[in-house]
């Protein structure tokens, strides 16, 4: 759809049939859709050699990393999360960020923290390139406040990588700035009193259990965890159903609808700023989002996700940001799916209430060390889209849409500019206020005697 909106649907269509039948570089004709990516171009190239691009790279590029699984696709993070932290001051967070495709190469200015504290709105922070593709940045910190954090990276040209998956609409890295005090822990090795099921389930198969985990896996790829989260001798977790270790994928997964699990009610009254905290696992590669509702006096909504993580992630929420704290509180957790062809899969452990002392103050980020041009969110677009640059010091800036002959379309910024981050957005018009036409634009930053260049695909 993406490749019939930025080429018509002859050139698409012609395109997407000589990647799949005419490229023979391996059995599977490119049914993968990473190969069928570089498949797609190698059907567009017109000289043999993918390196200086092909006709229509940028929007076979933009079409394909619209969905994941064009350059971005090697693109490669690795992050530690960071642990939580009982002293105030700057935390340094450090990643390794590679490319591994066959053609094009990282940004080496893109790797980018971006942070949020307390709900507050987020910020970001260029990371410093410490050689051998190992980068660093710090994050501010206070005691008594939730550091909500993730990571990206893009390449040349334009594709971006996150970390968490999905990061920042589905999920995040979180930590506790500050001594907690553990008001409620369960760890699932004894029985918490805990209740599967409510009205309107439906789900056939994979409706929750308290159990040890057994773990499948596809092509490499874990799909049910093999272990708990709490640390051993600890084995046991809620999870959506147990197959047997020889059956295939899919046998015990949520099936026909959704299953819920309901925490016994808790305390949060009288609680110096109330945490809840709990380690969740969650595998979708079609099924409905997973959801997680705090309840008070109503429900309120935590988190809704379908973006597949396979691996246990923290979830920190503090209980005021949803509702008032009282003596009578739940959390329900929700795994749903209605396609049989589907594999859902979800699990819950270490599920604690805590309560962090009274905020002191936050020391500011500093401002990058290089000038930064993030690429454009949303790419392609229809409408207009946002282009977010970081300057690591005062100074005059131009920001300009060129169009493929290199001629300026529209200037979005010229003058002089504060360090830090801004954000500049582009409607789709030109200086004269006209709708410009479908096709590929180029966004240019110049300041401090650097320019960096981020494609643009309009599409309506």
């Amino acid at each position: 759809w993406s490749l019939r909106q930025s080429l018509g649907n002859a050139l698409a269509a012609h395109l997407s049939h000589f990647a799949k039948y005419g490229t023979p570089d391996d059995p599977d004709d490119g049914i993968a859709m990473s190969e069928f990516f570089l498949e797609t171009l190698v059907a567009d190239d017109d000289d043999g050699n993918l390196a200086n691009g092909t006709p229509h790279f940028a929007q076979i590029e933009a079409a394909f990393d619209a969905h994941g699984i064009g350059t971005s696709f090697y693109l490669s993070i690795a992050h530690t999360p960071l642990a939580d932290q009982p002293a105030s001051g700057p935390r340094v967070a450090t990643a390794h960020v590679t490319y591994g495709g066959p053609f094009g190469a990282l940004d080496p200015g893109s790797p980018t923290i971006h942070y949020a504290i307390d709900g507050e709105p987020e910020s970001q922070v260029a990371m410093t390139a410490l050689g051998g593709g190992d980068y660093s940045a710090s994050l501010p910190q206070a005691s008594g406040t939730i550091i909500r954090y993730w990571l990206s990276a893009a390449d040349v040209s334009g594709g971006m990588r996150t970390d968490p998956p999905g990061a920042p609409a589905w999920s995040t890295h979180a930590f506790l700035a500050g001594a907690v005090t553990q008001a409620l822990a369960n760890d699932m090795e004894t029985d918490p009193g805990w209740t599967v099921g409510a009205p309107g389930d439906a789900a056939t198969t994979g409706v929750w259990i308290r159990a040890e985990p057994v773990g499948s896996s596809e092509n490499g790829i874990q799909i049910q965890p093999e272990l708990d989260h709490t640390v051993d001798p600890g084995s046991l977790c809620f999870v959506t159903g147990n197959a047997a270790p020889t059956d295939p994928i899919g046998t015990a997964d949520v099936d026909g609808g959704a299953t819920t699990l309901l925490t016994s009610v808790f305390s949060a009254a009288g609680l110096t700023n109330p945490v809840i905290e709990y380690w969740r696992w969650y595998t979708n590669n079609g099924g409905n989002d997973a959801g997680t509702d705090l309840c008070g006096s109503t429900w309120a909504p935590i988190e809704s996700t379908r973006s597949t993580d396979n691996s246990w992630r923290r979830v920190l929420v503090r209980i005021a940001d949803l509702l008032p704290p009282t003596a009578t509180m739940r959390v329900r957790f929700v795994a749903s799916d209605v396609g049989a062809s589907s594999v859902v899969e979800a699990a819950v452990d270490d599920f604690r209430l805590l309560a962090l002392p009274v905020t002191t103050g936050v020391t500011p980020a500093a401002a990058p060390l290089a000038l930064v041009l993030d690429p454009a969110r949303p790419n392609p677009f229809a409408s207009a889209t946002s282009l977010r640059y970081a300057l690591p010091r005062a100074t005059d800036v131009t920001l300009t849409i060129h169009d493929i002959e290199g001629r300026v379309v529209r200037t979005l910024e010229r003058g002089p500019a504060t360090p830090g981050a801004h954000v500049a957005r582009w409607d789709g018009r030109d200086d004269r206020g006209r709708v410009v036409p479908d096709g590929v634009y180029y966004a240019r930053l110049i300041a401090n005697e650097t320019r960096l260049v981020r494609p643009l695909v309009r599409i309506r």
